[in-house]
């Protein structure tokens, strides 16, 4: 090598090295990270804490009987739960690993909420 002139492959000796450091250290704390989450518990409610985030049940506003409502649907559901959407008292049937939303107010089927509908529900929360 002469004085003044540039050898590159040092460069990229120098690169790859360094780069390979790095990379060594990010994977390693990676795994380790992996080991710790899989014993450490992940965060969780407990009833009582769930309970108490949830909009209370306005029963006065249910106009329509569970078994209109599973009749609207046609289904044998193998689970009822009913709880409010909003504003509005609905019953959740579990059939065949699904589960279906209706209205309990009106007995209209919930088909899904657009985003501005999602993020009102959620910010009443």
């Amino acid at each position: 090598m002469t004085v003044g002139t540039f050898d590159w492959r040092l460069l990229l000796v120098f690169t790859h090295r360094w780069l390979g450091i790095v990379g060594g250290v990010l994977f390693l704390t990676w795994f380790v990270s992996g080991i710790v989450l899989m014993y450490a518990g992940m965060p969780s409610l407990s009833e009582s804490e769930r309970l108490r985030r949830l909009r209370p049940l306005d029963l006065a506003r249910i106009a329509v009987t569970p078994k209109e409502a599973v009749d609207a649907v046609g289904a044998s559901p193998r689970q009822v739960v009913i709880s409010m959407v909003g504003e509005r008292p609905a019953y959740r049937f579990s059939h065949l690993g699904r589960w279906t939303t209706v209205y309990a107010d009106t007995g209209q089927r919930l088909l899904g909420l657009n985003r501005d509908q999602a993020v009102e529900i959620t910010r009443g929360l």
